[in-house]
């Protein structure tokens, strides 16, 4: 009796298999790619400041408002000093992503990521909102 080697994947369990690779990585591209128009929002007082275009800056930018000094650079927005006490903000670092935010609740000042377009997902209003 000649016993045969027993097979562990047919041709089709593999087929399948790397379908569900390749769409398992295709889903996570659209939250790794950068978006190239992204801008930063500052609002100080509740109020919007001013919107700085990542695309346009050839340099580094700071705007002061309210004791709070804020960098803008190619790799994001951070807190660079404050004048309030404890300095979370500063220590927030730098926020790149659209949906990220940093704020200095004592001053009132605060810096969000707004992504580029109607398509973006990361600027609709979620539930936790509510």
């Amino acid at each position: 009796m000649e016993n045969k080697p027993l097979k562990l994947f047919k041709k089709s369990d593999i087929i399948i298999i790397l379908i569900f690779i390749l769409l398992a990585g295709a889903a996570l591209i659209p939250k790794y790619a950068k978006s190239e128009s992204l801008t930063a929002v500052v609002t100080a007082n509740g109020k919007e400041y001013t919107e700085i275009s990542f695309s346009e800056l050839n340099e580094d930018k700071y705007i002061t408002v309210n004791g709070v000094t804020i960098k803008a650079s190619k790799e994001g927005v951070c807190f660079e000093d404050s004048s309030c006490r404890d300095k979370i903000c500063v220590n927030t670092g730098i926020i790149n992503s659209p949906g990220e935010a940093a704020v200095c609740v004592p001053m009132n000042v605060a810096v969000y990521i707004k992504g580029g377009g109607s398509s973006s997902r990361n600027d609709d209003v979620d539930a936790v909102v509510y």
